[in-house]
C-alpha cells in the first residue's frame, strides 16, 4: 500500500465449508466500497492467480478490472471510485 499515492492492496481467502455461498463477494464488495469511499483511497489492487476462476469471479462482482500481469503469472486488477469523485488532492507541492 501506498498512503501518498492513496492506494492499498487487498486479499481474501475463503475456507473449504464456506465456498460458493456469496461470503467472500459480499465482504470484498463491503472493504472496496469503504476503501474507495468513507476511506478516500484512489486505487484498491487485488492479485489473482489466474487459474482461480472463483477469485476472478468475485474481484469483477465487487468492481473490479483487469490492469496487468505480473512476471509469476497473477492478474492484477484494480478498483477505483466512481467517475465524478476525482482524485484528492493532498496540498503537498
Amino acid at each position: 500500500s501506498d498512503v501518498y499515492k492513496r492506494q492499498a492492496r487487498i486479499g481474501w481467502w475463503t475456507a473449504a465449508d464456506h465456498r460458493r455461498r456469496g461470503a467472500a463477494t459480499e465482504a470484498v464488495s463491503l472493504m472496496t466500497r469503504w476503501a474507495l469511499g468513507p476511506l478516500g483511497l484512489d486505487e484498491l489492487v487485488a492479485e489473482v492467480d489466474p487459474d482461480n476462476i472463483a477469485s476472478l469471479t468475485v474481484a469483477r462482482k465487487a468492481g473490479f478490472e483487469n490492469l496487468s500481469r505480473l512476471v509469476d503469472g497473477r492478474t492484477v486488477l484494480v478498483a477505483r471510485p466512481p467517475e465524478g469523485r476525482g482524485r484528492r488532492t493532498t496540498g503537498r507541492v
